[in-house]
């Protein structure tokens, strides 16, 4: 597989997965944790057919965090490309933006898989979102402090 980052560009063709940064204003980024599971990560999950990227980041930061954002930004797609079949390709979009207002987190609300929802300070992030720490991640991860930082 071959992963390629394409900062603050939305690829042509229909995104398979997205995933978002919602940072507060105290630099703390929502991560959530499926039920069953050990890790935490990034909001997000699979884009539905004929679902735009950012409907797709929406509709899962609702479902799985119970947020919903102002200030989205696009911080760009990753495109993975399987060499040995050729022809499979997938692209990831990455978003950042802020939370509207946070309230009591419910576990599992309206049978979905999330379990515990946390906040972890952005200069601890890599620590919990091991892909971070991957050459086109850090390049993820410069992108979404300059988002931060704005």
């Amino acid at each position: 597989m071959k992963y390629s980052w394409h900062k603050g560009k939305l690829l042509p063709g229909q995104a398979q997965q997205v995933y978002g940064f919602v940072v507060t204003e105290d630099d703390l980024v929502v991560l959530v944790r499926d039920k069953g599971e050990e890790r935490f990560t990034p909001v997000g999950g699979g884009v539905e057919v004929n679902e735009a990227a950012q409907d797709g980041f929406i509709r899962e930061l609702k479902e799985e965090a119970q947020l919903q954002a102002s200030d989205i930004h696009l911080l760009g797609t990753v495109e993975v490309k399987d060499e040995e079949n050729g022809s499979d390709r997938e692209l990831q979009v990455r978003y950042a933006c802020r939370p509207e207002k946070i309230e009591e987190f419910i576990p599992c609300k309206d049978g979905f898989e999330v379990q515990q929802r946390i906040f972890v300070h952005i200069d601890e992030l890599p620590r919990y979102v091991k892909w971070l720490n991957t050459p086109d991640g850090e390049e993820i991860f410069e992108a979404l402090k300059e988002y931060i930082s704005k």
